[in-house]
């Protein structure tokens, strides 16, 4: 802290804090009920003298703004303020009144009471003739519960105005009242010298109730402040984004305006007090950029280091709420035997890496000690904390370490996680939906319950603890363990076909799974093994980067899928049911918890777009399949009866299509020329006849590449397999898998319009082939079912 005082970081002065009175303290976000995250909005008060009384009429009692509480309040023996109660009682922490906490109502009023009153409006044209008039959108729990009337320049008070002269007798006032001249005070770009009435009129509004007003408001707001010149007053010529606060300078200079400071929503305090904003002496580190008062130096270091790449913060939106909030703002000795008088700034300089050298008592090898400590777990690699805090201690942590090191010790990452639900709803105590870590371990066990934690979810977004997947969990985890014992303990080899259907008959095995094929490895066998390589590889990159829900997805439930466990994969999530699994079943010796992490053969593209080929096109023919069922079910013609015998005709192409190689050429061109892919630039130089079907393939193209995918493999005219064998290889699965089906012809397509073809399995010509048959593109075939006789 001195360092951070000597480097001008602390501040003493006079702040606005969100503040609770009832426990006298401020009310930071981890002391509210309600409210976290809301900070200080602070108006400027214009004071209006009162220049001469009028009541109202009883017809104004019926509105609930006019007949809201308010009253006269003393700031000195001869000023008194019209203000609600609720204003009251936030102005008494700001050192408005004569007395700090304290506010005593001289004079209670309703709204009504005050209409027609003539009061004197600093700085306007219209001095000591600007009427109190009602307005029924104001609200009393926001401000002081009256506010100023720009009818020039605000679509609000120009509607209302308006409609108070055409209803006056209904508002039961006088017409006059509400037509006073509207002098134009700023000019804008777009909506000239009288934005109000420009809006009003532009966007057809006819009440000071049409909810269009919401934006009207806005637009006016922000072309005012951005865009707008003063053209009346003292100030004219300058835009308004200076003259605001040289109009407010101005007013509170001459006593005629004061600040005036509440929280910028509604907060509740853990004792349930609902918090005003006090204005505190306080020492306070200035975080923060100039606009909000604070360091606009330290802010940008802080700012920089956040965008460098060189900190991780695990999300888009993580980064981004950290983005947001910088624009915001021992008794006893330790093993170094040494007291807190020893540890001077300059001790601390040291072990920090902030200095060489030093003078002390403390024994240098301590010294040496202390500082290989902090440099060895410096700089940190990663902070984890609740997405709450990125808007106070974790970016006031960046701050702090911006400040006191040099970049090499900044922090390397910060993983902000969401918030823990039980089955879908917010944890409470008093609803009963609720669960501590000891019973969850108690009624799941450990391993059931640390699967589910990481199935619950990652990063920013709020994690649902299911208790139903833990019960699935539970079952899963043990089914698993029963079937790797069966294969481990009553494995049983064969080495041919005949032997295994002999065994398979036999009754001779625990299950069907017990029987493992030995020699050399089949086009199957290699696609497995490269999926258990590409999946353990990819689990450990996940782990790497704290997603566990991902690393769980990929060890545990993507493996068992395909029934294999591969070796400690599911160390993280299960290390209990891992140990049992590792020392029982595969008798190993010692925990697996000493055991590396497997360091499998690298992943093999071209096998991974095999699988993905070979699922893809049994996904397609078994959805077909199921189609034609649901049609035959809502009483739909189909083009062949699933329930009776039949054949799938599958045909595929070894070549592209003339037109797909030129729309390939002209993206690669476009990498090569521009180094990206813009579409309609390349539509601007093909012909239009062929735009139709050219512009959703150059679409896919584009969006392969834009998805991480390789040049080489998204630009290639080429497959990576041999299409036909790998047909060839899913015959046999396919016919098992597809009800009623016979048999699977192969065709080979010739010709770009399929005027022809060959059977795959015969190498006989086939002449006349179906239309579908022509769409059939490398790694894109098309298919039929045909009846047959049985």
């Amino acid at each position: 802290m001195n360092r951070l005082k000597e480097l001008g970081k602390i501040k003493f002065g006079t702040r606005h804090t969100v503040y609770s009175p009832k426990d006298r303290q401020p009310c930071l976000d981890h002391d509210r009920s309600e409210g976290e995250g809301i900070g200080v909005q602070v108006y400027t008060a214009i004071k209006m003298r009162v220049v001469s009384y009028s009541g109202l009429m009883p017809r104004l009692q019926q509105s609930k703004q006019l007949s809201s509480p308010y009253g006269l309040y003393a700031t000195s023996a001869n000023e008194y303020l019209f203000l609600t109660d609720r204003a009251a009682r936030k102005m008494a922490f700001q050192g408005i009144f004569g007395s700090w906490g304290h506010y005593s109502k001289a004079l209670e009023l309703r709204g009504s009471d005050v209409v027609g009153t003539v009061g004197d409006a600093p700085l306007s044209v219209h001095s000591n003739s600007v009427r109190v008039l009602p307005m029924e959108t104001v609200k009393d729990t926001k401000g002081t519960g009256a506010v100023t009337s720009v009818p020039s320049d605000s679509p609000d008070d120009y509607a209302t105005v308006s409609d108070l002269a055409n209803k006056s007798s209904y508002y039961g006032i006088q017409k006059e009242w509400a037509q006073l001249e509207s002098i134009p005070i700023i000019e804008t770009p777009a909506y000239g010298t009288l934005t109000g009435r420009a809006l009003v009129e532009q966007m057809r509004i006819i009440s000071p109730k049409d909810p269009r007003l919401v934006q009207a408001k806005e637009l006016a707001y922000k072309e005012g402040f951005f865009n707008g010149k003063m053209i009346y007053g003292e100030f004219s010529g300058k835009p308004v984004q200076q003259a605001k606060d040289l109009v407010k300078r101005k007013l509170m200079d001459a006593k005629l305006a004061f600040e005036y400071a509440e929280p910028d929503g509604h907060v509740v305090s853990r004792s349930n007090d609902v918090c005003v904003v006090a204005l505190l002496d306080q020492w306070y580190l200035n975080y923060g950029s100039a606009e909000n008062g604070g360091d606009d130096a330290w802010c940008a270091q802080v700012l920089q280091h956040l965008n460098s790449g060189d900190l991780n913060t695990f999300s888009a939106e993580a980064k981004h709420q950290f983005t947001k909030a910088l624009d915001i703002y021992g008794n006893e000795l330790g093993i170094g035997n040494i007291n807190a008088q020893q540890m001077s700034d300059d001790v601390w300089d040291f072990v920090f890496a902030r200095k060489e050298s030093v003078e002390t008592d403390i024994p240098l090898e301590t010294l040496t000690a202390m500082r290989r400590e902090f440099e060895y777990w410096y700089p940190l690699d990663v902070r984890v904390s609740g997405k709450d805090l990125i808007q106070n201690h974790l970016t006031f942590f960046l701050y702090i370490h911006v400040a006191l090191w040099p970049k090499e010790y900044w922090p390397r990452g910060i993983r902000p996680n969401g918030h823990l639900l039980l089955n879908g709803d917010k944890m409470s105590k008093s609803t009963g939906n609720f669960l501590t870590l000891k019973q969850t371990v108690e009624k799941f066990g450990a391993d059931a319950a640390r699967i589910t934690i990481a199935d619950a979810g990652d990063a920013i977004e709020d994690a649902n603890f299911e208790e139903s997947v833990a019960n699935k969990t539970i079952l899963k985890l043990y089914e698993l363990k029963k079937w790797l014992e069966e294969m481990i303990r009553h494995a049983v080899f064969v080495d041919s076909a005949d032997d295994y259907v002999s065994k398979r008959n036999g009754n001779e095995v625990a299950s069907i799974d017990t029987i493992q094929r030995t020699g050399a490895l089949s086009l199957w066998d290699k696609l497995f093994e490269n999926e258990l390589n590409k999946l353990a590889h990819e689990t450990d990159a996940q782990y790497s980067s704290y997603l566990f829900k991902n690393a769980l997805k990929l060890s545990f439930y993507d493996l068992t899928a395909a029934r294999d466990f591969y070796r400690e994969v599911t160390k993280s999530a299960a290390s209990h049911w891992c140990e049992h699994v590792w020392i029982e079943v595969l008798g190993n010796s010692g925990s697996i918890h000493n055991a590396t992490f497997p360091h499998p053969a690298p992943e093999d593209k071209k096998l991974t777009g095999t699988l993905a080929y070979i699922r893809k096109i049994t996904s397609a023919v078994t959805s077909a399949q199921s189609t034609q069922q649901k049609k035959i079910a809502k009483g739909k013609t189909v083009t062949f009866d699933p329930k009776m015998p039949h054949k799938l005709v599958v045909f595929y192409a070894t070549t592209l299509p003339a037109w797909q190689i030129d729309c390939i050429n002209q993206v690669s061109k476009a990498l090569e020329e521009f180094g990206f892919v813009d579409a309609k630039t390349i539509s601007k130089g093909m012909d239009k006849s062929a735009m139709k079907r050219a512009m959703p393939f150059i679409q896919g193209l584009k969006k392969s590449l834009d998805g991480g995918q390789s040049e080489a493999d998204v630009l290639s005219t080429e497959l990576g397999f041999d299409e036909q064998a790998i047909l060839e290889a899913m015959v046999p699965g396919l016919i098992h898998t597809l009800p009623k089906c016979k048999a699977v012809e192969l065709i080979k397509v010739i010709g770009q319009t399929a005027q022809g073809g060959v059977s795959a399995q015969s190498d006989q010509p086939v002449e006349e082939l179906p239309g579908i048959a022509s769409g059939a593109t490398p790694g894109e075939p098309r298919f039929v079912f045909e009846n047959v006789d049985n």
